[in-house]
């Protein structure tokens, strides 16, 4: 017989029953017996599963004998996120962007007070701007800066904004602290940021963040456009394509939009 052609492995019970319990408590915590309703098993032996999980610290249980995720699923899931290379996990998101929109695709992290391009998918068309890999920009004339600094908590993004001189790249540039604060205002409130001419004269760019699993931007993926290819509002109407690419990857990282943010 093709090897193609055999049957899948037949899910292990148990295991598929552990993991089903772990979700249902990932959504709130339960009891024996809620959780023995919503597996479908005697209690007895969701009990003795628990017990099991309970000892490795896979659950706990509070006072009111609800179950709980326990610390080892913690300690795992941060080592699984320490592990995790940013470009790898966002690449396929980058290269379906890029394709989507034709444009040049940048995907930076935050070092100090400066955006890195750590990746990028170039733009199909014959004019396009230049950048390369592992250029530094500064975060204040930058929309993938600016996505940074406004999804952060106030307190961090007030000490880098301190932190940076605030130079003019060009007549657009932020060069005061309170017309940037303002600005990331209308970046928390839109979802997305806007470098209008503000870095280079020629160029303009719409940025996401890309957030971790505390609602924190580390990181952020932009559109860019010479402005000989496209007005500020052919450029915005492909944010919905930007952050549907941002919020695939900062899932990955953990990120769930369901809970409030730290900053908002």
């Amino acid at each position: 017989m093709d090897p193609s052609e055999r049957e899948p492995p037949r899910a292990n019970q148990g295991v598929e029953r552990a993991l089903t319990a772990l979700t249902v408590l990932a959504e709130e915590p339960a009891t024996l017996a809620q959780l023995a309703t919503r597996l479908g098993v005697h209690k007895s032996s969701v009990l003795r599963m628990l017990q099991t999980m309970e000892a490795r610290s896979f659950v706990r249980r509070d006072d009111q004998q609800r179950y709980h995720l326990g610390s080892q699923l913690f300690a795992l899931a941060n080592r699984a996120l320490e592990d995790m290379d940013l470009r790898e996990v966002a690449a396929d998101a980058l290269t379906k962007l890029a394709n989507s929109c034709g444009h040049t695709v940048k995907l930076a992290e935050r070092q100090g007070t400066d955006v890195v391009y750590i990746d990028k998918r170039e733009s199909r068309m014959p004019v396009r701007s230049y950048s390369r890999v592992g250029a530094r920009l500064p975060m204040h004339c930058t929309a993938l800066g600016k996505a940074m600094l406004a999804f952060r908590p106030p307190t961090e993004a007030d000490d880098i904004i301190a932190r940076c001189t605030l130079l003019p790249r060009t007549e657009r540039t932020h060069t005061t602290p309170e017309t940037l604060r303002d600005d990331l205002t209308e970046v928390r409130r839109r979802g997305f940021a806007i470098d209008e001419r503000e870095n280079e004269d020629s160029v303009r760019c719409i940025a996401a963040p890309i957030r971790n699993v505390h609602s924190v931007a580390e990181a952020a993926v932009s559109i860019s456009v010479p402005t000989a290819l496209a007005t500020l509002d052919e450029l915005l109407e492909l944010h919905p394509l930007l952050i549907e690419a941002a919020d695939t990857v900062s899932s990955r990282f953990g990120w769930n939009p369901t809970p409030k943010a730290i900053h908002l």
